[in-house]
């Protein structure tokens, strides 16, 4: 199909354009998530496979197909920097999150299908090393804030527990924490922050856990410049975990917002547990990253 087809669907009423099917166009709306061209991504692709997923036009079986594809799409190029297959990647993984967030509320996928799907975001947040947010003229890739995202969905899933989300809070930390060329200039901070607090709010983490994560967290960033380190990758790294740290604590302090035309708001507003007792953890942590500039306690 056209531009022209795709933006009169688009500024149209209709669930899918009149003639077509949505197995005849799914393969084309998939094509097209790892297209350079901005507009085919963000627009077209992804927030039509959006739309017909929250609104379950595709079946439990045919959303187990999708994945299964986009599974496939994150291994595209994986570990190599600045070529066009990250569009492709990052986005099958912003539409795996809807199909994951679709389980969360109408539940259809088993907890071996679930736990697969864990395995291949800790996998992926990993190996991603293309960590461009907005590359200019071909649009995003964002691939740490897509993660994040998943991170986030997978958080609330009713088969993961206290294991699993400490996992998620040490691959977190791992990624924030590693010595890269790119510094998370595009929110990527507020996004992992967000995937922080989506775990926190499970209220199955106590604080023994997350101190052991918080050191964690601080210790690579707190060792690179006393030890002589000066290399830019080093200090992408203590930017990147000191400007989480701070997101993370703001949005425990603030609150988070509540996601657009989600059917539960009350879970979003309410605060973690361990919220009065991770505040002055989280500072502490800032202090010990970067102790130069806060008064001693």
């Amino acid at each position: 199909m056209d531009r022209t087809f795709w933006q009169a669907f688009l500024t149209s009423d209709e669930p899918v354009p009149a003639g077509h099917s949505i197995d005849e166009l799914t393969p084309e709306l998939l094509g097209y998530l790892g297209s350079p061209e901005a507009w085919l991504r963000d627009e077209v692709a992804y927030l039509v496979l959006d739309s017909w997923i929250s609104h379950g036009f595709y079946t439990p079986e045919q959303l187990r197909e999708l994945l299964t594809q986009l599974a496939a799409n994150l291994q595209n190029g994986l570990g190599e920097i600045g070529d066009d297959r990250v569009f492709l990647r990052s986005f099958s993984l912003l539409v795996a999150n809807e199909i994951l967030e679709r389980d969360n509320l109408h539940p259809f996928l088993s907890e071996a299908e679930l736990r697969e799907w864990l395995e291949r975001a800790l996998h992926y947040l990993a190996a991603e090393r293309d960590l461009r947010g907005y590359t200019g003229a071909h649009g995003w890739a964002h691939t740490a804030a897509h993660t994040a995202d998943t991170l986030w969905v997978l958080s609330r899933s009713r088969y993961l527990a206290v294991a699993d989300l400490a996992r998620m809070l040490d691959a977190i930390a791992d990624k924030v924490s590693a010595p890269v060329s790119q510094v998370y200039i595009y929110g990527e901070d507020q996004r992992l922050a967000s995937a922080v607090m989506s775990i926190l709010r499970r209220d199955l983490l106590d604080m023994a856990a997350l101190n052991a994560w918080l050191a964690r967290l601080v210790a690579p960033g707190s060792t690179f410049w006393r030890a002589g380190d000066f290399a830019q990758e080093a200090a992408s790294a203590l930017h990147n975990t000191k400007l989480f740290l701070h997101s993370t604590y703001s949005q425990l302090l603030l609150g988070s917002r509540v996601p657009h035309r989600h059917p539960d708001p009350a879970y979003f507003e309410r605060a973690p547990a361990v919220r009065a007792a991770l505040l002055p953890a989280l500072a502490e942590a800032a202090r010990t990253l970067e102790p130069i500039f806060y008064r001693a306690p």
